[in-house]
């Protein structure tokens, strides 16, 4: 009974999110400006502090706290302010970059499934957003917040903090912890950069809504539903360092290939679920370095700020075009790829962390 309490919640937070994610940019555009920059800026900003939020959480208070923050949301249809609507976006992602480091604690072993399950809630998220926002995107608001309070509730009740903070050691940012994050920041950044593009690309190629609601995130999920076990082997694996290497490459082809198709060949290569398995060899590999799953949730978070900051660093600062996009990612991509190379050559033959 608690193993499906616990699948629903996976399947109900990933609903939050496709909720969050499909109407919190069009929201902003609609109703402030078109560029949401600073939007993004305070998500990236939430997940670069999850490193230092560790070491709260062995306080039975935090967990309080975090479920009272999604209730920012309710001030957004209150005040229609842009002021407020950012300060709420910044305390939901704040919320989560806290709780994240306890749902991997409590759903450790289920890891592979909250992905899966948290995609087809993704879906399901998406396409609810549109059937709510009809009536009011302040219900769309408010269905947030409460799902989420929801979530947190039900997964923080398998969470003791007294017994999990007691294994945490001291941490210092030690060149390794540094390398981990320059390693995802430059892979993740790269993939923002694509999907940003390749979204945009998929929207213009099939120039219908609906059909771009289903291309967009409605079959993928079914995909990785048929993938499940050769997830389960890459968060799992004994040699995490290969894995990890072995997934960078693939992305680094993936990518590229995005931006060079188009048509038919495109919109396949979109469908195929990437990032879940990114995600699992990632955080696999941070946890097998540092032995300690609150802190390897805390790098991994803060290392997708840092992602963040170089896409918005990219974009709005250097303003890329399309046509050097796909070079920068290539350069991205690999650099990744010689560091974590390097990493593996420091750890295993000098044999120190």
């Amino acid at each position: 009974m608690q193993l499906i309490l616990l699948r629903s919640t996976y399947i109900v937070l990933g609903i939050v999110w496709g909720l969050y994610y499909a109407t919190t940019r069009v929201y902003y555009i609609k109703n402030f400006e078109e560029n949401f920059s600073i939007l993004l800026a305070l998500e990236y900003v939430a997940m670069f502090l999850s490193i230092f939020f560790v070491k709260i959480l062995k306080y039975k208070t935090i967990l309080i706290f975090i479920r009272i923050l999604p209730l920012t949301f309710f001030l957004i249809p209150i005040f229609k302010s842009k002021q407020i609507y950012l300060i709420a976006i910044f305390t939901l992602c704040i919320s989560y970059s806290i709780a994240f480091p306890i749902i991997l604690k409590v759903i450790h072993k289920e890891y592979p499934r909250f992905i899966i399950y948290g995609s087809i809630g993704f879906s399901i998220g998406s396409i609810l957003m549109g059937i709510v926002s009809s009536f009011s995107y302040d219900y769309v608001f408010y269905v947030i917040a409460l799902l989420l309070i929801l979530c947190y509730s039900i997964i923080m009740s398998y969470y003791n903090p007294a017994d999990i903070y007691d294994n945490i050691r001291e941490y210092k940012f030690s060149k390794h912890l540094f390398i981990i994050v320059l390693i995802i920041a430059f892979s993740s950044s790269s993939m923002d950069m694509v999907y940003a593009y390749s979204s945009y690309k998929l929207n213009t190629l099939l120039n219908n809504e609906i059909l771009y609601g289903i291309l967009y995130g409605g079959i993928s999920p079914i995909i990785l539903l048929v993938l499940k076990k050769h997830l389960d082997k890459i968060y799992f694996s004994k040699n995490p360092f290969i894995v990890a290497f072995l997934m960078l490459f693939f992305i680094t082809l993936y990518l590229n290939s995005l931006l060079i198709f188009s048509g038919v060949i495109f919109i396949i290569l979109w469908q195929i679920p990437v990032y879940p398995f990114y995600e699992a060899a990632m955080l696999s590999l941070i946890i097998n370095l540092l032995k300690n799953k609150e802190l390897a949730s805390g790098i991994f978070l803060t290392s997708f700020g840092v992602a963040g900051f170089i896409f918005l660093f990219i974009y709005n600062v250097l303003d890329i075009i399309e046509t050097y996009l796909p070079t920068i990612v290539l350069l991205l991509m690999v650099s990744s790829i010689l560091i974590l190379k390097f990493l593996l050559i420091k750890i295993y033959y000098n044999n120190k962390l």
